[in-house]
Parts: C-alpha cells; structure tokens; sequence
C-alpha cells in the first residue's frame, strides 16, 4: 500500500503542475500577440495583398483572359483595384466597366472616384520604412511600389507579362505602419506569378 501511494501522483503535485504551465502560457501569450497577424495591420494588409494577387492569377487561369492588379490608380493612393480583360483590350482604362471588376471575384469592399477596389487599413500605407534589400534588386528597392511594370498583368497561362520579358526580377510591393518605419512588410511576385510574403524583424525579412 505505501509503495503503491509513493508511485503515484498527488493532486497536490498535479495542481502545482497546472499553475506552472498557466504562468508560462500567460508569460508567451503577449510575446505571440504581438507577433501575430491579426494584431499587426501591416502584416494583414499584406496577407490581404497576397491574396487578392493569388486570386487574380487564378482568374486568368480560369478564364485564359488577362488579369489586372493596378496599384496607386489614377494617383489615388492606398489604393488598388483588379480588372478582367473581358474585351480583350489591354489598353482600356482600370476598372473601366463594373463588369470587368466583377469577374475578378475578388471581394473590393471600398471604392475611388468610381472605381471599386481595396483601400489599405487606418494606419498603412505603401513605404519602404527602414527595410532592407528584398527580392531581385541587387541595389535595393528604390520606390514602395517597385514593379517592372503597375499594373502587374497576369496571364492565362499563370505566369506575369512584365514588359521586359520573363528575365525580369520580381516585383516587390512595400507596406509600413505610418510613424514607424522599422514595422514593414512586402508582397513578392515574381515572373513565374508565384507570390511570397516578408516582414521585416531584427535586421532581416522573416516569413
């Protein structure tokens, strides 16, 4: 009977357990808050990016038509808006018809001068801050919009026209948390059309 009750375990011992791991959990909950997404607008607005890029190359799959993503449209800016080429026309104005936005199903929940689209969260705007060199640029990125060509034009095929051919480096789009400029994120595309996310974090681009 004693050896059986020494090799077991009090609820003494498993109460003091419970409160130790309660401590740490509380302790690291900040820390991941913090770093989290959902509490960072920045990192969400490029999550947001990513997505509405993914969706767009999708569509131009789908629908083997062109697909626009325009950043900055008409000078209106944290702003961007998608379009479809439903008339074949790669001249046509951003979002000339309502329709061509539409097919993008792509949900834009705000809109400028007349053009549906997405405008970035209170507090976010398209900036470099202090973020260092990302992607195929040997020198550095010298704009928050460094694209080879905006709009970035998806085609059917999956892949991205960039005016200079499929050599082209990727594109990198910048976000910043306005006031402080060490908080930075940037969407990736490269000519291929895959797409890639970076934060910037203690010097260096963290996934």
């Amino acid at each position: 009977m004693l050896a059986a009750a020494a090799a077991g375990v009090g609820l003494s011992e498993i109460l003091v357990v419970v409160a130790l791991v309660g401590l740490l959990a509380g302790a690291a909950l900040p820390a991941y808050l913090q770093g989290s997404p959902a509490r960072d607008p920045v990192r969400s607005a490029a999550a947001e990016l990513a997505s509405v890029l993914e969706t767009a190359r999708y569509r131009a799959v789908a629908l083997e038509r062109p697909v626009h993503v325009e950043f900055e449209p008409a000078g209106r800016e944290d702003f961007y808006t998608a379009w479809v080429e439903l008339d074949g026309d790669s001249t046509a104005a951003p979002g000339a018809t309502p329709e061509e936005v539409t097919a993008t199903e792509i949900p834009f929940p705000d809109e400028a001068a007349g053009v549906s689209g997405r405008r970035l969260p209170e507090g976010v705007s398209f900036g470099l801050g202090a973020a260092g060199s990302v992607g195929g640029y040997s020198g550095g990125p010298k704009a928050a919009i460094e694209l080879p060509s905006n709009p970035i034009v998806f085609r059917p095929e999956g892949g991205v026209r960039w005016p200079t051919g499929l050599l082209a480096p990727a594109g990198g789009v910048y976000l910043r948390r306005d006031g402080d400029p060490a908080v930075v994120s940037v969407v990736l595309v490269h000519p291929t059309g895959f797409i890639q996310s970076f934060r910037w974090s203690e010097g260096g681009w963290r996934r």
